[in-house]
């Protein structure tokens, strides 16, 4: 009986999403490339208040790429040795985990204190399929929530960034810069089958990555200075014929497909850091602390194209709030202990 409920409260869900989405041109077959985007106008104001109008921003690419997508930690460390901390970040997939944590306020080595703390495979609860996916991400969430607070919004956050998800309900791709931090995290990484859908704002938000691994042409739209982490698969001793693998190698088809013909139309401007991640499989969450690394080491070998950057280093207000953060990361710690004992689907 609660598994017929589940499944009628999701049906209801995706009627009342369809219904409201339906002065928005769902039904057009020919609105189908064009982006929904919320918060675009404020993001774009932030973005100027940084650079006070007198220089071009400098934006900051974090592709996909699983786990391999820690390897951006290592890209951000980097950078911040350098001076350089971005005016905006453009994300997706489980590259936007590392992109709202650092725009959250986090330094890079928090980042990973954060995620080393636990076992990453523990924050994660496999579950019946009701809501259309294995997985169930609220010990994730309870783990993010314990470190930055439970009441975040993505336009307040220190750094303006751009979340990129795909709708199931209008089929275009949606560009997110405002609204509930948590939601906006959940489904930036559902990818299909394995997590359910995130809904927000009558949309059924997926993982953008499953058609775009590199959203470069969006950060071109904000700045003329972008940096591009990415971390492609590229592992030649896959069993092709294990339908899981199958699965993901289909999806890695297109979204590789997409992103390298968005990164070769700005070969010419874009800084490209190749993180050299590529060998390492989607599932390795226990290689954190190796994949930061390898990320670290392949931003600096784009040292000589990053010295062009502008470098504005870290504010007196960002330090402030990462000292704030050092001590909630302990205390979610200790929080997240008694969390982990307490089962949460029921």
């Amino acid at each position: 009986m609660k598994s017929l409920k589940k499944f009628l409260a999701m049906l209801l869900l995706l009627c009342m999403a369809v219904s409201t989405l339906a002065g928005m041109d769902a039904d057009d077959i020919l609105s189908a490339d064009l982006p929904v985007a919320y918060g675009d106008v404020q993001f774009r104001q932030r973005v100027l208040e940084r650079t006070k109008g007198e220089r071009s921003p400098v934006g900051l690419v974090l592709s996909g790429g699983s786990a391999r997508a820690f390897a951006h930690i290592g890209v951000l460390k980097y950078l911040e040795e350098q001076d350089i901390v971005v005016d905006f970040i453009i994300s997706n997939s489980m590259g936007s985990i590392v992109g709202l944590m650092y725009a959250a306020g986090l330094s890079p080595d928090q980042i990973l204190e954060s995620i080393t703390g636990v076992s990453i495979q523990s924050l994660f609860d496999t579950t019946l399929p009701l809501q259309g996916g294995f997985l169930d991400s609220a010990r994730f969430l309870a783990k993010v929530a314990s470190i930055l607070g439970p009441d975040l919004k993505l336009e307040t956050l220190p750094i303006p960034i751009i979340v990129i998800n795909e709708d199931l309900v209008t089929k275009r791709q949606i560009h997110i810069s405002e609204g509930d931090y948590y939601t906006i995290l959940r489904g930036s990484f559902a990818l299909p089958v394995y997590f359910p859908p995130v809904e927000f704002r009558g949309h059924l938000l997926l993982d953008g990555g499953v058609t775009n691994i590199v959203p470069v042409d969006l950060a071109y739209e904000y700045a003329d200075s972008v940096i591009v982490s990415t971390t492609f698969y590229d592992v030649d001793t896959l069993n092709l014929k294990n339908p899981l693998t199958v699965l993901n190698v289909s999806l890695d088809i297109g979204k590789r497909r997409r992103g390298v013909e968005e990164l070769k139309r700005s070969l010419d401007d874009v800084i490209w850091i190749r993180n050299d991640v590529e060998d390492v499989s989607f599932m390795e969450f226990s290689k954190v602390d190796y994949l930061a690394q390898k990320g670290y080491e392949s931003a600096l070998l784009q040292e000589q194209a990053l010295s062009g950057v502008y470098k504005s280093g870290i504010s007196a207000d960002l330090s402030q709030l990462r000292l704030q953060l050092q001590k909630t990361i302990q205390n979610g710690k200790a929080q997240y202990d008694l969390f982990n004992h307490v089962p949460v689907n029921v």
